[in-house]
């Protein structure tokens, strides 16, 4: 199979259809179900070897990997364009803007500060207390005061809520059920509003 690293594949176009040649996709099951090129073949690398016969011999095969380890995912909570932009046109325009490059250098800083106090809770506190801690940060940062409560103004699903803090949807579903049981949130079409955050932090101190 050729191997292309940082270069366009020939006759494969993203959203459009392969032409000549046979794209497989060597990642795991769950990457390749969450996007994957239009007609891609699906063979986990681990069972390549034993699959190789199933590849037609007659066509081009040409197999995407993901390259490096991803240092974080990203999902949408809402409409979303995403451009791609390669690194090297990337790299020139920030070294021709220093100011710029100071700046997402302090924005890389306070994501990695997240990170380790995101660390620091799964060792110290427990689920109910790592979920109190997000919907304080989430009511702080992206909250509306609406009578007596804040609500939090993005689609906060118990998937999305879990992958926030380490942990499974059913545990999330119990935190938040005892958090409305005691008055210190409501639920309501998908939006929490945020009632006692004093209790909420409290609940989340170690």
């Amino acid at each position: 199979m050729p191997r292309y690293v940082g270069q366009r594949i020939p006759q494969i176009q993203v959203g459009g259809e392969l032409a000549d040649d046979v794209l497989v996709d060597v990642r795991d099951p769950n990457e390749f179900g969450a996007g994957h090129a239009p007609d891609a073949w699906s063979i986990p690398l681990d069972q390549l070897e034993a699959q190789r016969f199933t590849l037609p011999m007659n066509r081009r095969l040409v197999a995407m990997s993901r390259t490096g380890e991803r240092s974080a995912d990203a999902i949408a909570l809402e409409p979303t364009e995403c451009a791609l932009l390669a690194r090297d046109p990337v790299n020139a325009f920030l070294l021709d803007h220093p100011k710029l490059l100071l700046r997402m250098i302090a924005s890389l800083v306070g994501y990695i500060q997240r990170k380790d106090r995101a660390m620091a809770e799964i060792a110290f506190l427990d689920i109910p207390g790592r979920i109190a801690q997000r919907l304080v940060d989430l009511a702080e940062s992206r909250g509306e005061r609406v009578g007596e409560g804040v609500v939090i103004r993005i689609p906060l699903s118990q998937r999305t809520l879990a992958g926030m803090v380490g942990a499974s949807r059913e545990n999330v579903n119990r935190a938040l059920a005892r958090f409305v049981e005691l008055g210190y949130i409501s639920q309501a079409r998908g939006t929490i509003t945020v009632l006692k955050p004093e209790e909420l932090r409290r609940r989340a101190s170690p």
